[in-house]
């Protein structure tokens, strides 16, 4: 039966017709950005923020190079070194 002509989607300036939203993929989560909170730090582990690199001080000291790292990695920046060997 063809849809009458008040129930037709009304075509738009560049000649595209509405289409209705699609489901998403299976195995996405459909996030939206009002979900997320702006001004949340992000978490590293045990759920205290993480630094960030423009604020956080350089206080581990390489024992190969004697190069100041992140006190959260675990690699020297400048010679590769292992920072904290357990």
């Amino acid at each position: 039966m063809p849809q009458k002509q008040e129930d037709a989607p009304s075509p738009r300036p560049s000649g595209a017709v509405p289409q209705p939203p699609q489901p998403p993929a299976r195995g996405t989560t459909n996030v939206k950005s009002a979900d997320v909170e702006p001004n949340s730090a992000p978490s590293g582990p045990l759920g205290r923020p993480t630094p960030r690199t423009s604020q956080a001080i350089k206080t581990l000291k390489c024992q190969e190079c004697g190069t100041l790292n992140y006190p959260t990695e675990w690699y020297c920046e400048r010679c590769g070194g292992e920072l904290a060997a357990l």
